[in-house]
């Protein structure tokens, strides 16, 4: 049943979702190889996700394109940050338009 309701969720767009970008609790977390980050969006148009240190400084931008409104998902390992990460806190910036969201993620080694 969930495996059902969960792809359906996924496909289609949540019409009980609000009206703001979000982004979902991503899962694992903390991390040790990857995570996975939910996000949706209210409206189509220019995304752009971002990776943050704990002291504020971009690491990299590891996605930068448009997409369809709904919901997402986007898989992030320190391969697709394309850096080196110490264990520690990290933060997730999601921008679309004028909305910014950021998420805390927590990598261990």
């Amino acid at each position: 049943e969930n495996f059902i309701l969960k792809n359906a969720f996924e496909q289609m767009p949540n019409p009980f979702a609000s009206h703001t970008l979000e982004i979902y609790p991503n899962y694992p977390n903390p991390f040790k190889v990857k995570t996975t980050l939910k996000f949706y969006l209210p409206s189509s148009g220019r995304v752009k996700i971002e990776f943050y240190d704990a002291l504020g400084r971009r690491l990299s931008t590891v996605l930068n394109s448009f997409m369809d409104a709904g919901i997402h998902k986007l898989v992030l390992s320190p391969r697709n940050i394309k850096r080196k990460l110490a264990s520690g806190i990290y933060f997730v910036r999601l921008s679309e338009g004028i909305q910014n969201v950021v998420r805390k993620v927590i990598y261990l080694k």
